[in-house]
């Protein structure tokens, strides 16, 4: 009879450990996922911050849209 109890309780013990090693995977990935996007968010303001300053002036704007035209192959 204790012999079963200990056997109970190291089938218990180990589903505690699996199930808090799937929490922290979980949590892990949630954490990952949200610096991700975080870093995407201010990746996308800083380069529109970038891109207002150096199309502000419409001779710049105007060069650099000739430089793309001219990049642009046409089939």
């Amino acid at each position: 009879m204790i012999s079963e109890a200990k056997e109970e309780a190291k089938v218990q013990a180990n589903k505690i450990i699996a199930d808090a090693h799937a929490s922290i995977t979980n949590q892990k990935m949630a954490a990952l996922t949200e610096i991700k996007n975080q870093v995407g968010s201010l990746v996308l303001e800083v380069s529109e911050k970038v891109l207002r300053k150096e199309l502000s002036n419409k001779a710049q704007q105007e060069d650099y849209i000739k430089t793309l035209a001219a990049e642009v192959k046409l089939n």
